[in-house]
């Protein structure tokens, strides 16, 4: 398993202690500053690593929010279907850049916990089958699947609804959209993954369809 380490050069004493941890758990990983000789094409190099890697860690601080490489790099990363693994120094999740703002983050105070999932991944876990009992046939009503697009006028739930997954990534209400409980507003625009921008805090977030009712 090899991990590519995303990072402003500000924060190397950061991804260097994770690339240190994750070595010592067996991992292989890519850091810019061991990993690139002095001569070679930063572009290039950077490309060939992205390609061989199987999770693309990006550590996201106020200095990488503004590094050109680490754009570069997610973008890169999003092209070639590698898994993304935002870890969060020193931000929020609400100031995550829109490519990646619907990945599950973790704090670096929490980076244990994807440490966990690394392991459970090397060693192969995974959960256990469900056991199938035999039963009589009942219909199973399909549940409507919302629907919207740029324009409806939808109302926002009255109390803070569950988070919604989408796969393995989670859609999380967040404390700032508290405020506008129980309110009215227009979609300005919607994504493959049934998801919303909304007129009500210009664009901010993304708004699950299953939070949303059509007025």
């Amino acid at each position: 398993m090899k991990v590519f380490i995303s990072h402003s050069s500000r924060d190397r004493w950061a991804a260097k202690r994770i690339s240190d941890d994750l070595n010592r758990l067996g991992v292989d990983t890519f850091l810019d500053e061991k990993d690139i000789e002095t001569g070679e094409t930063i572009d290039e190099s950077i490309g060939v690593h992205l390609k061989e890697c199987d999770e693309c860690l990006i550590l996201l601080s106020p200095s990488s929010l503004n590094s050109h490489w680490v754009l570069i790099e997610i973008g890169g990363a999003k092209a070639l279907g590698k898994r993304l693994v935002p870890i969060l120094l020193h931000i929020g999740v609400n100031d995550m850049p829109n490519p990646i703002a619907k990945h599950l983050a973790r704090d670096i105070n929490e980076i244990e916990k994807y440490y966990e999932e690394v392991q459970n991944r090397l060693a192969g876990n995974v959960p256990p089958p469900r056991r199938s009992i035999a039963r009589r046939a009942r219909p199973v009503p399909v549940p409507k699947i919302k629907s919207f697009k740029e324009g409806d006028l939808v109302r926002l739930p009255n109390f803070r609804p569950r988070f919604v997954m989408r796969g393995d990534v989670s859609i999380d209400w967040t404390e700032d959209m508290d405020e506008y409980l129980g309110e009215e507003t227009v979609v300005i625009d919607v994504d493959n993954d049934r998801t919303a921008l909304l007129a009500i805090d210009d664009a901010e977030n993304w708004w699950a369809f299953e939070w949303l009712t059509k007025v």
